[in-house]
């Protein structure tokens, strides 16, 4: 095993990774420390180390300018393995680092100090350290002060900590409860920007190709409307423009229903745009929900509401209308006639010697002739 590498060394790095500030930006929380170190001890350097697998990185750093190291060269390395801390006086003179390159190379370091930064659960995920260009000592008081503002600049980690782990634990809650949903839901930014989507909306994507809604967080869904073929989908510009008016705050929400048919059913979606304002965010929610089977119903119902108004107002036989539409439409002319003065005019007529031939020929012979007679007049 390599003498720097800790027999924990796979919890330790979980733990590392809990506190999600591998990579990011300087802060004046941990600023402040590396400069109170620094001037406490006298020392051109100093640095907030946090040890990954491969590499040292630098929460802080007072005196130098990159941001990084190999993990094999680091001097903090070998700090995370001490329990309290590490002093070398004089790094030529200590064989674990006499052919390290910052102290054969141009850096000519020659004195180290530091103290592990170590988490609740006794894991060093690095090291608060000073570090000068000639061999000297550290005295008792100055090496608690480092004690002390290693423990400072691990509450700062734990703080950062516990702010991830509630922006994650609230991430998650919101995403589940957006898996929830039965729609298809996205939402977006004030430019359109597709900033998360529940798992409906990405099943009904990957089913249908991605054509009709983009699964992708980081597209943008007014251009994915608008760049949809006007024969394909019509009503894509019509969502576009009602998007960017609830963006533009000249509407609270928006709702529009499109056909969306597949090859082997037809589909209707409802969208539903509405928009919600953080304290210093804006966000739409665009909501496709399925109502295929409303719009089956409608159909259904529509349709029997046509037979029905069929069989109220035609005669069954004869497909010609009956005496109650007889009637209406005699209304509808009486008060055309007074309102517009006008001639109109009402036909009488009777089928000579019916009944001789009905009696004759049977009733089914006669029903034809009724039925011949009403195609006459609807001709």
């Amino acid at each position: 095993m390599d003498n720097r590498i800790s027999a924990d060394e796979f919890e330790r790095l979980e733990a590392l990774r809990q506190y999600h500030v591998l990579d990011t930006p300087p802060a004046i929380e941990f600023d402040d420390l590396t400069h109170l170190a620094a001037q406490i001890c006298g020392a051109p350097i100093a640095l907030i180390t946090l040890i990954d697998k491969d590499r040292q990185w630098f929460k802080s750093r007072y005196g130098i300018n990159f941001p990084e190291t190999s993990r094999d060269i680091s001097l903090c390395a070998h700090t995370i393995l001490e329990d309290d801390s590490l002093v070398v006086p004089d790094t030529t003179q200590d064989s674990r680092f006499s052919e390290n390159p910052f102290v054969t190379g141009e850096a000519k370091v020659r004195f180290y100090a530091g103290v592990p930064l170590v988490t609740p659960q006794n894991h060093a995920i690095g090291a608060l350290c000073v570090v000068d260009v000639v061999p000297r000592e550290i005295n008792p008081e100055q090496l608690e002060m480092l004690r002390r503002l290693a423990r400072q600049a691990m509450a700062q980690l734990e703080l950062l900590r516990i702010a991830a782990q509630a922006t994650t634990d609230s991430q998650q809650f919101w995403q589940a409860t957006l898996d929830a949903l039965p729609s298809h839901v996205a939402v977006l930014d004030e430019q359109g920007t597709i900033l998360a989507t529940n798992r409906t909306w990405r099943l009904f994507a990957a089913e249908n190709g991605g054509a009709s809604l983009s699964d992708e967080v980081g597209a943008n869904y007014l251009e994915v409307c608008e760049r949809s073929p006007a024969g394909e989908v019509p009503e894509a510009a019509a969502v576009a423009c009602g998007v960017r008016d609830v963006i533009n705050g000249n509407k609270n929400e928006f709702k529009i229903e499109y056909p969306c048919h597949s090859p082997t059913e037809q589909r209707w979606f409802q969208v539903h745009v509405t928009r919600f304002q953080t304290q210093d965010k804006l966000r739409i929610v665009v909501a496709h929900e399925n109502i295929s089977e409303r719009k089956r119903i409608e159909q259904a119902l529509q349709k029997s509401n046509d037979g029905l108004e069929i069989l109220a107002r035609f005669d069954a036989l004869t497909g010609i209308r009956n005496r109650r539409s007889f009637d209406d439409r005699l209304q509808e002319e009486i008060v055309g006639a007074e309102r517009f003065p006008r001639i109109f005019s009402v036909a009488i007529f009777d089928i000579d010697h019916f009944k001789v031939y009905n009696d004759s020929f049977g009733h089914v012979a006669g029903d034809e002739v009724l039925q011949d007679m009403g195609l006459l007049l609807r001709r």
